[in-house]
């Protein structure tokens, strides 16, 4: 029956999913936020140190550096972190013209100027990045995909300025993208005008608070990110990569998060009363702890009850990886897709493990993340900067890893049963075919 269930459920989700995974808006998107991730980190890992929370070593820095120590970490958050949807803007630019056979570095260009014509620059007469940053990142990401759609269409009509051969390929594509460009902006120029006229606001503050101010509101909530990571696992039973379908839509959720987190710990804030839970750095380091489905659990729970030389051979040599969140040798060569001894553990797990990470950091038993650190940081090391350099952050991850692999081990031990079966049925079955070959020998 369960075989009958999940070939149907393969046989259609598999090319939906696909195709959403293959759109070329989705991949821009998805490789935007790849591109920019190492100068977030660096960002949040700046606002890091400025809030150590140990007193001692702000003690010495002030000694040795004076009060103003900090403002080189200031500066690179402010350029990092400070301008998330200005990054985007640019990045989607890039790598959406990149099917498109277009000029990035002119896509990108006309994108981020784009951006910067729809946001707001002055706040009680003086300049703000408010707008650059998270706030703006909705419309980022539409002026992104706006933009280098409408340069398409132009250069797809030929309406573009040719240069003759021999003129230097650069000098030809900032010709070409000389009539996208005029379009382009006095188009922009004049949404951002008549916003202002009739409301007084730009569109990037409307976008805020009609959509995004909502959204981020409703993902820093136990059912959406439940939701989010069982979509996720979902996917990731069938074989598709469920991380690189859904980021573009969780990224625009909890990337603000991290940056409203970083940004109020920057300011002095503790990160036991920053705002938000749901971050990246809350799911890549107290859910998915190992990679998706809590490989470091499952490779645990295999160590200690499964009786597979197959699998628990398998778990030993992928256990480097996934103490580094790299889980596809187990994903694959367990199997655990398409496994269904394991699909509820591998679903039901994150859940948990969502839900102690809230009931964690709500009741301030653990501090809530404030830097943004790779999705691939080691285990305790990730669990203790992401909090901020608290120990409670790596006791957490602890207690994740146990609860994760206790809920494991039962299914560890279906999942033994099963392959065993399976091995006795194909042994039969080998048996019966070498019996018959024997007998058809002997007769002729």
């Amino acid at each position: 029956m369960f075989h009958d269930i999940f070939t149907k459920m393969e046989k259609y989700l598999l090319p939906i999913s696909a195709r959403i995974g293959a759109q070329r808006h989705m991949l821009a998107i998805r490789d935007a936020f790849s591109s920019i991730m190492a100068a977030l980190i660096v960002g949040s890992v700046a606002s890091l140190i400025n809030n150590f929370p140990y007193q001692p070593f702000q003690d010495f820095m002030t000694a040795v550096f004076t009060e103003t120590w900090k403002e080189p970490g200031n500066i690179i958050y402010n350029m990092t972190m400070g301008i998330l949807g200005l990054l985007v803007a640019i990045s989607i630019g890039y790598y959406l013209a990149q099917p498109y056979k277009l000029d990035g570095i002119s896509s990108a260009l006309m994108s981020g100027i784009s951006f910067l014509i729809l946001t707001p620059f002055l706040k009680d007469g003086s300049p703000t990045l408010d707008w650059l940053g998270a706030k703006g990142l909705f419309v980022a990401m539409i002026v992104g995909i706006f933009t280098t759609e409408i340069y398409h269409f132009i250069v797809k009509q030929g309406w573009t300025i040719k240069m003759p051969e021999g003129v230097p390929p650069a000098v030809t594509s900032g010709f070409v993208a000389l009539i996208p460009s005029f379009v382009i902006f006095i188009l922009v120029g004049l949404i951002a005008s008549v916003l202002k006229a009739t409301t007084g606001l730009s569109l990037t503050e409307i976008i805020y608070q009609l959509l995004q101010a909502p959204f981020q509101q409703i993902g820093d909530t136990i059912p959406a990110m439940c939701l989010l990571m069982f979509a996720r696992g979902f996917l990731w039973f069938f074989g598709i990569h469920g991380t690189n379908v859904l980021d573009p839509i969780s990224d625009s959720i909890i990337l603000p998060n991290i940056e409203e987190n970083a940004r109020y710990f920057a300011q002095g804030v503790s990160a036991y009363d920053v705002p938000k839970i749901a971050t990246s750095s809350f799911i890549s380091q107290f859910v998915s702890i190992g990679g998706t489905g809590v490989g470091l659990a499952f490779v645990i729970a295999v160590i200690i009850i499964s009786r597979s030389k197959a699998t628990r051979k398998l778990s030993i040599g992928a256990t480097p990886g996934v103490l580094f969140n790299i889980n596809e040798p187990i994903l694959y060569g367990v199997p655990i897709v398409l496994n269904a001894s394991l699909i509820i553990p591998f679903l039901l797990t994150p859940i948990v493990l969502i839900i102690v990470g809230y009931i964690a950091m709500g009741t301030v038993l653990v501090p809530k993340t404030v830097a943004l650190v790779p999705w691939n940081m080691p285990v305790l090391i990730g669990g203790y900067l992401s909090t901020g350099g608290s120990f409670r952050g790596v006791i957490l991850q602890i207690v994740d890893v146990v609860i994760a692999t206790l809920i494991y081990l039962p299914f560890i031990k279906l999942n033994d049963r099963v392959e065993a079966k399976i091995n006795v049925a194909e042994k039969q079955k080998s048996q019966r075919i070498d019996k018959g070959a024997k007998m058809r020998w002997e007769i002729n």
